[in-house]
């Protein structure tokens, strides 16, 4: 969760098929073994590094070798039709999609996104801090 990074992408609350589909793929990566944290896709879906770079170090990235073990990171399948969705949408969807994910405004709802959008006004001028 990063409201911040939310706030700093314009706080985009699309809902479209695009992002739709996103929220989607996104919460079938979170229901994987060793997805609660976004698994393979972690820097994109918990961290919120949106950018193409990021999403395709993900995607071609296949072990890290740490000391004494290497940790197999190739994507599932759902996580690689997240990642190429993701790939497909904009900057502003991308953000979307997240933020749904984090609850910062719900799935086509105007009032969630209002309230929303007023909460990360008031966090964003006084500095509050609401995760």
């Amino acid at each position: 969760m990063c409201q911040v990074c939310w706030a700093e992408l314009g706080a985009p609350a699309d809902w479209n098929a695009a992002v739709a589909t996103g929220v989607r793929l996104a919460r079938e990566v979170y229901k994987q073994p060793r997805g609660s944290a976004g698994g393979n896709l972690h820097i994109v879906l918990d961290d919120w590094n949106l950018e193409n770079d990021n999403i395709r170090y993900c995607m071609d990235t296949n072990e890290i070798v740490l000391p004494g073990r290497t940790i197999d990171t190739t994507l599932t399948p759902v996580e690689r039709e997240c990642a190429e969705h993701f790939l497909t949408m904009s900057m502003d969807e991308r953000g979307s999609v997240l933020a749904v994910l984090d609850n910062y405004v719900g799935e086509s709802d105007p009032e969630d996104v209002i309230f929303a959008l007023g909460v990360h006004r008031i966090a964003l001028v006084t500095g509050a801090h609401f995760d």
